[in-house]
């Protein structure tokens, strides 16, 4: 497991991206902007503002300080503190069938 730990006081300055991961527990003072993509066991512990962000694309079993997430693979949300906006809806991904 790989653990990060911001010393910054305030957070992330641009943000974190945690990009095809699988068991990684995130630790900071204050969330700003995270980006999870095709994840795996993500869990992060931090303070949350009214600018505090999440977006989750593709993962599975991502908890915030202790919560689980309501996310699976096929979901895209981002995560504010005025709630979660589905951005695709609960719809599956296209599937093109090719014939030769």
């Amino acid at each position: 497991m790989f653990q990060y730990e911001s010393l910054y006081q305030k957070g992330t300055v641009s943000g974190l991206d945690v990009l095809q991961c699988h068991k990684i527990f995130v630790k900071m003072p204050y969330h700003n902007y995270t980006n999870i993509e095709y994840g795996e066991n993500i869990n992060f512990q931090a303070d949350t503002n009214d600018t505090s962000q999440l977006n989750v694309i593709g993962s599975l079993d991502v908890t915030s300080n202790g919560f689980a997430l309501p996310v699976n693979p096929f979901i895209n949300i981002i995560i504010t503190e005025k709630g979660i906006v589905n951005k695709n809806r609960g719809e599956f991904p296209g599937v093109y069938v090719c014939e030769q």
